[in-house]
């Protein structure tokens, strides 16, 4: 180790069958500059990093592994090249082990050819008991196309030591450019799957946020009984968590300010709801200053919502945003906070109905995070499977 703290073996070992050979390893310790601009954790103490050389010299594997003080590995990031380019990137975040028993890790895994299909695959796991003898996984596969729709497939699936494959469901279904989820389909061999189908957010259960609100809205517009109304939807950064624009007949959120799918689903709601108090409202002045319409134009509203619109009007009389607590208790955002907490409580209780079928964290089934997140014994055949196979292979050429 030299005085930059940066200590290095370069090695010449010959190429295994698949064409892959370990170039070089690298241990670098960790300076506190280095720790703040990357996002490490204070107790960061080093890393290091392998460089693999595949497919017969076409390709590049740099495998970067972070420790801290108790030489715990709890970042990994794995960067493959091929002529040039990035074609897969995975990242892996490890948390300290739950009673000693449990890792939480969370994996983005982006692959294939940029130029033609891109795949992108994101894999949950949990650790059923402390042998490690069940595996609980979750696989999303999403094959993009030139047009902005994409064809995915995922599937939930139990392993069992001795047994194999347990349980299942796999599903299937095209998303279109727009976020909307059609063609779907759904099979396996649990109980009450015809139920299971019933979930409204099955599908994009493991989408990042993004992916998520732009799917997610769709529902919200059916469920709120504004689907016809044209309403605009907008993601992007803005100083609140959502809002709606009567004027402009649009929902705005901001996906990247939470932290949770069922806060993005109670905010969604929550403003698709708005667009319906308006809806109710214009129905009512219609009502009230168009008396003399005939039967066929008249705008027909039942005692239920006549009520619920003239709520409504009083709750615009006295709206005053920008007083919080006469704000929080007008009918308006009541009304609001009620569906958004409701469409939550869906979102959560399908949520634990799956972890219940595969007896795992219902963590599991509402990834919350902008990669995939994994549940996994501390068993390490679960973990980098290849990778770890192919530097035993190298060390072995060494002995």
């Amino acid at each position: 180790m030299n005085n930059t703290g940066i200590s290095a073996v370069k090695t010449v070992v010959k190429q295994t069958k698949n064409g892959c050979r370990l170039l070089s390893k690298q241990r670098k310790e960790l300076h506190a500059m280095e720790k703040l601009v990357q996002h490490l954790p204070l107790e960061a103490l080093y890393c290091n990093t392998a460089k693999v050389e595949t497919d017969f010299g076409k390709g590049l594997k740099t495998i970067t592994s972070y420790y801290d003080k108790d030489t715990r590995l709890f970042k990994r990031i794995i960067e493959e090249n091929k002529n040039g380019k990035i074609i897969s990137k995975i990242i892996k975040e490890y948390s300290k082990p739950k009673d000693g028993v449990v890792k939480y890790v969370n994996t983005s895994h982006y692959a294939g050819d940029i130029e033609n299909e891109r795949t992108y695959e994101a894999f949950v796991a949990a650790a059923g008991d402390v042998q490690g003898s069940r595996l609980t996984k979750v696989k999303l596969n999403m094959k993009f196309k030139d047009d902005g729709d994409r064809l995915e497939k995922q599937a939930y699936e139990e392993f069992v030591t001795g047994s194999g494959r347990t349980k299942y469901i796999e599903t299937s279904a095209k998303r279109m450019s727009d976020g909307q989820i059609i063609d779907t389909a759904i099979k396996g061999n649990v109980d009450n799957l015809e139920e299971i189908s019933q979930d409204p957010y099955l599908y994009m259960r493991n989408y990042n946020l993004k992916d998520f609100a732009q799917s997610a809205q769709w529902y919200a517009r059916k469920v709120q009984n504004v689907a016809g109304e044209n309403v605009k939807f907008q993601d992007k950064k803005i100083k609140y968590d959502g809002f709606y624009n009567a004027r402009a007949n649009m929902v705005v959120v901001d996906a990247s300010s939470h932290f949770t799918k069922s806060e993005l689903v109670d905010v969604i709601n929550h403003e698709f709801r708005h667009c319906f108090q308006r809806v109710q409202l214009d129905n009512l002045l219609k009502q009230l200053f168009n008396p003399f319409k005939t039967e066929k134009n008249r705008v027909r509203m039942t005692e239920k919502e006549r009520q619920f619109a003239l709520k409504t009007l009083l709750g615009n009389l006295f709206y005053i945003p920008f007083i919080d607590k006469l704000y929080r208790k007008n009918f308006i955002e009541l009304d609001a906070q009620k569906t958004g907490s409701a469409a939550k409580k869906l979102y959560e209780d399908c949520s634990i109905r799956l972890a219940k079928i595969f007896n795992a964290p219902d963590e599991m089934f509402c990834v919350n995070e902008d990669s995939a997140k994994l549940m996994l014994s501390d068993v390490r055949r679960f973990v980098d499977r290849e990778i770890l196979k192919l530097l035993v292979k190298q060390q072995d050429l060494k002995k």
